[in-house]
């Protein structure tokens, strides 16, 4: 070991070879003392952890209303020298603490109940926003200078659902900063100035270019003045004959004897009740219909002669209400344009469409079964037509019906969270919208979620993928940008170490031959974590699979609290190279054996392991329920 140190302070390095030998170091520079239920400072209540320099501890005040950080010197205690200390005028949350990339910021965040009206003026700019949603907090993001704690900005959004808990809901990559709100299913673009200020830069919700708006306006202009201008021919048309739109859309002028009966109203079928279909499109078919009658009798159930241009198709109407056409799927193409041959197919067999409103359980209140339903907003709309386009590059009628089937369920789901892959592209999390008024903050392996990559720039989707798709775990894999950013030094992943990959392997193995399993659920297992928050992994080279081995189901490389299930038996990390063991870490409070250990021993715990980046430190934080948190400092004990 002495060899080695000597060696290291006397010769450099080859060129990108610094963290190899820092991690072969590691192997002979270990923690071998541990101190245990060391004392913390009458003002500290909680352990954030340490700075991705290794320079500063940082800590959650008594009140929950301030910010502490201690300088780190390996020669003295850990809190003894101060570095800041920022009081706040509310209370911090306790899971949620960023240090930037460039370790010049620090992000803390705080959430309030709501008592304001921002909410009901927040819809109006985003209509589909989430109306399930009672509960509202205040929430507001502060960026602070790590090395003096000064506040440099503020970001408030008034009466939102953003998941502050593991700092779920804010991702960081490079200089960007991305806010994923729940309430009103909109993404947040900020960048991040070196001067310490949020620039923001963009939305993604209702709507995807910055222009959107004036376009949406234009157009409600033009579609105004063209109703105007077109008013009395279709007033005078619109009592000469009755089309009912296809089952896809909601009709809001459907006769009494149709809306009486739900197994045969149109509206009823494909899912349940779905979103309205403008009026004006089927009145200018009606127009059409009119101007190409040749015939001058006005009855309803008369056919109507088509153009010369077109074959001579009689418009169906609603005669046999048990009849196919009778749901409008006809009515649909009046026009010489006729449907293709699926659409025909599709025809002959009604019993797809056999999906009641009785049967359909609404997603999202009783707004959803009012005639105004929420609106696709703009990233929906971009995903709905790439499983179009999917569906009908397959060239198979029944893809096509799959997609118009499970249209209302795509329709419905709710984006929760969000990963960077890279500064232009994103992958995006939606799901069921139960899990907004319930309990569970993550849908679990037996819920469907979607899985979204999204580029910024063009608003294309990339791609979809369901939580057991096979190729999604594949780039799950292969590719290190869906489970880390480039910063990461010491970080193993399937996609950069062999070993990291065998663990996966014998996770899905495990899953696929306990009891109810099965390849689906062991693949769901996997792609739970996804999507990742890059800044809750831990940087030590102790946990870094290259060169050492450990029990994944005890520790890993994510700093997220774990519950303790090994006893009074630690954590060991082990040599590969040699085969020894060279890190044991015991958070427990007492020693084994004794009988206060025996006593914790029935009581249920969860253990917090906070690394240096560098040095031979770790600082154990295990909650006991009903006994309050202990610390134990493992470190290396320095000699001469």
């Amino acid at each position: 070991m002495y060899a080695a140190l000597r060696r290291r302070e006397t010769f450099a390095s080859n060129h990108g070879c610094v963290y190899r030998s820092m991690r072969k170091n590691a192997a002979r520079v270990s923690p071998d003392k541990v101190d245990r239920c060391i004392a913390l400072p009458s003002a500290v209540s909680h352990v954030l952890g340490f700075t991705l320099d290794g320079t500063l501890l940082l800590c959650l005040g008594q009140t929950a209303m301030s910010i502490l950080a201690f300088h780190y010197d390996p020669h003295k205690p850990l809190f003894q020298r101060p570095a800041f200390e920022t009081h706040f005028q509310k209370h911090l949350a306790r899971d949620f603490c960023i240090v930037t990339p460039n370790n010049k910021f620090l992000i803390v965040a705080s959430a309030t109940s709501s008592s304001s009206t921002s909410a009901v003026n927040n819809s109006m700019t985003y209509p589909h926003a989430l109306t399930s949603l009672r509960s509202l907090d205040d929430i507001s993001l502060f960026l602070l200078c790590a090395r003096t704690g000064t506040v440099l900005d503020k970001l408030v959004f008034p009466a939102d659902h953003i998941l502050l808990a593991h700092a779920a809901g804010v991702q960081i990559y490079g200089d960007f900063m991305a806010v994923t709100s729940v309430k009103y299913q909109t993404v947040h673009l900020y960048h991040l100035q070196d001067s310490g200020r949020f620039v923001k830069l963009h939305e993604i919700g209702w709507l995807n270019y910055d222009d959107d708006q004036f376009h949406l306006d234009k157009q409600a202009t033009a579609a105004a003045a063209y109703a105007q201008e077109k008013a009395p021919i279709i007033s005078s048309a619109s009592t000469s004959s009755s089309f009912v739109p296809a089952s896809m859309y909601r009709n809001q002028h459907l006769s009494q004897n149709q809306t009486q009966e739900p197994t045969t109203n149109s509206s009823t079928m494909a899912g349940g009740p779905i979103r309205g279909l403008d009026l004006r499109r089927s009145l200018r078919r009606v127009g059409r219909a009119i101007l190409f009658r040749t015939s001058s009798t006005d009855e309803p159930n008369q056919p109507l002669e088509l153009a010369p241009t077109a074959p001579q198709q009689p418009i169906p109407t609603n005669v046999n209400p048990m009849t196919f056409d009778a749901y409008g799927f006809g009515a649909v193409y009046p026009l010489p344009n006729r449907p293709p041959q699926w659409m025909d197919m599709l025809g002959q067999n009604p019993g797809y469409l056999e999906a009641r409103r009785t049967q359909y359980i609404p997603l999202n209140g009783p707004d959803l079964c009012d005639p105004k339903a929420l609106p696709l907003s703009g990233l929906k709309q971009r995903m709905l037509a790439f499983l179009y386009r999917q569906a009908l590059d397959t060239g198979t009628p029944s893809a096509l019906r799959h997609f118009h089937l499970t249209f209302d369920q795509f329709a419905n789901l709710v984006l929760w969270r969000l990963q960077f892959l890279s500064p232009t592209t994103l992958l995006l999390k939606l799901g069921a919208i139960e899990n907004t008024v319930g309990r569970n903050q993550e849908p679990s392996t037996s819920q469907p979620c979607f899985h979204l990559i999204y580029e910024i720039p063009t608003t294309k989707v990339l791609a979809v993928f369901d939580n057991a798709s096979q190729e999604l775990l594949e780039l799950f894999q292969s590719y290190p940008q869906f489970r880390h950013t480039p910063e990461t030094r010491y970080l193993s992943t399937p996609a950069t170490n062999l070993h990291a990959r065998e663990y996966v392997k014998k996770q899905l193995y495990s899953v696929r031959k306990a009891k109810n399993g099965g390849v689906s659920q062991s693949v769901k297992r996997v792609l739970a974590s996804l999507p990742i928050n890059p800044h809750l992994y831990i940087h030590s080279p102790w946990l870094d699979q290259h060169v050492f081995h450990y029990d994944e189901s005890v520790i890993n490389n994510v700093n997220r609290p774990r519950t303790w299930t090994s006893g009074d038996v630690p954590v060991k990390i082990w040599d590969r190279a040699m085969g020894r063991v060279v890190v044991r870490i015991d958070p427990n409070p007492a020693v084994a054996g004794t009988a206060f250990a025996n006593v914790l021993a029935r009581s249920k715990k969860y253990v917090t392991y906070h690394f240096h980046p560098t040095d031979p430190v770790i600082l154990t934080a295990m909650t006991i329920m009903g006994q309050g948190t202990s610390h134990n400092l493992h470190y290396r004990e320095l000699t001469g």
